[in-house]
């Protein structure tokens, strides 16, 4: 088929609308922190390079905690293309723990294992 082709060319427009929609959301592992960016990689062999983590800074207040090698999380990429991404660490596991279960409360535990404690 000539690449003008009308059926070739909505064939390759599916193929990049369908590859940039499974790069929307992947769930991810820190393998790398370098100066506030990491490198994520998943269990397909998928290996980001550095990308921002998300902050919570808004207005006056600023939280961030930087992730641990192995902390999971979610690399969000709004167009579907992973350079255009940022890391949010967000999901506990064996290894990294919520730092509170129970509602109402905000919970935050250092890695010396000094904690604050607001319900």
């Amino acid at each position: 088929m000539p690449k003008s082709d009308p059926l070739l060319q909505m064939a390759e427009r599916l193929a990049e609308l369908e590859r940039r929609q499974a790069n929307i959301v992947r769930k991810v592992k820190v393998k790398e922190n370098k100066d506030g960016k990491v490198i994520v990689e998943d269990g397909t062999g998928f290996v980001s390079g550095e990308r921002p983590q998300a902050s919570m800074s808004a207005g006056g207040w600023k939280i961030d905690a930087p992730a641990d090698v192995g902390s999971q999380g979610l690399l969000f990429s709004p167009d579907g293309d992973p350079a255009n991404s940022v890391f949010l660490p967000c999901l506990p596991d064996d290894d990294h723990e919520a730092a509170s279960t129970k509602t109402n409360t905000f919970k935050l535990i250092s890695p010396e294992g000094k904690t604050i404690t607001i319900n």
